[in-house]
């Protein structure tokens, strides 16, 4: 399934700081296919290939959370466009 995260990000340095590093890190079970970024850095909207909101959830949450406050959307594939290709089930 596809998820979208809207960060908004209250210390724009700090969350790609953690970013950057979490990026090398990403489990297997979630891939990160796009993200957008705002002028200013202070929204990113990324669309996540995930088993389950629940699961993103558990993994960004703990490293962003406290410099950004994140929206969580299980995006309906059938009323969207421009997704990318799925690459797990």
């Amino acid at each position: 399934m596809f998820v979208s995260v809207i960060h908004r990000i209250s210390d724009p340095d700090e969350f790609w700081s953690i970013a950057e590093k979490a990026t090398a890190n990403i489990p297997a079970d979630l891939k990160l296919p796009q993200f957008v970024t705002s002028e200013g850095l202070a929204t990113t909207i990324c669309l996540w290939e995930a088993p389950s909101v629940e699961r993103l959830k558990a993994f960004l949450e703990p490293l962003l959370a406290r410099v950004s406050k994140n929206e969580y959307l299980a995006i309906t594939t059938e009323r969207s466009s421009g997704l990318p290709a799925q690459v797990t089930t």
